[in-house]
Protein backbone atom coordinates (compact mmCIF):
# COMPACT_ATOMS: atom_id res chain seq x y z
CA UNK A 1 0.00 0.00 0.00
CA UNK A 2 1.14 3.47 -0.78
CA UNK A 3 -0.17 6.90 0.47
CA UNK A 4 0.10 9.94 -1.35
CA UNK A 5 -0.98 13.37 -0.12
CA UNK A 6 -0.77 16.10 -2.52
CA UNK A 7 0.44 19.35 -0.90
CA UNK A 8 -0.68 21.60 -3.94
CA UNK A 9 -0.30 21.12 -7.76
CA UNK A 10 3.51 20.97 -7.85
CA UNK A 11 3.87 18.47 -4.79
CA UNK A 12 3.12 15.23 -4.15
CA UNK A 13 4.21 13.59 -0.84
CA UNK A 14 4.67 9.46 -0.75
CA UNK A 15 3.16 9.09 3.17
CA UNK A 16 3.45 5.44 4.16
CA UNK A 17 4.91 2.28 1.70
CA UNK A 18 4.03 -1.07 3.35
CA UNK A 19 4.19 -4.44 2.42
CA UNK A 20 2.93 -7.88 3.83
CA UNK A 21 5.61 -9.14 6.18
CA UNK A 22 5.86 -12.45 4.10
CA UNK A 23 5.84 -10.18 0.76
CA UNK A 24 9.16 -8.21 2.17
CA UNK A 25 12.13 -9.01 0.70
CA UNK A 26 11.44 -8.95 -3.06
CA UNK A 27 11.41 -5.32 -4.54
CA UNK A 28 7.61 -4.66 -4.03
CA UNK A 29 7.96 -1.63 -2.12
CA UNK A 30 10.42 -0.26 -4.56
CA UNK A 31 7.68 -1.12 -7.67
CA UNK A 32 5.21 0.89 -5.67
CA UNK A 33 7.27 3.67 -4.92
CA UNK A 34 8.38 3.45 -8.54
CA UNK A 35 4.17 3.38 -9.57
CA UNK A 36 3.45 6.14 -7.34
CA UNK A 37 6.24 8.13 -8.85
CA UNK A 38 5.03 7.47 -12.52
CA UNK A 39 1.36 8.13 -11.17
CA UNK A 40 2.21 11.02 -9.60
CA UNK A 41 3.77 12.81 -12.76
CA UNK A 42 2.36 15.58 -14.74
CA UNK A 43 0.74 13.63 -17.53
CA UNK A 44 1.54 16.90 -19.95
CA UNK A 45 5.00 15.68 -21.19
CA UNK A 46 5.67 19.07 -22.43
CA UNK A 47 5.80 20.60 -18.69
CA UNK A 48 8.60 18.69 -18.17
CA UNK A 49 10.82 20.10 -20.69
Amino acid sequence: MVVLFSQNTEITEIMNVAVAEKGQGHGIGKLLVQHAVSEAQPQNSDRNR
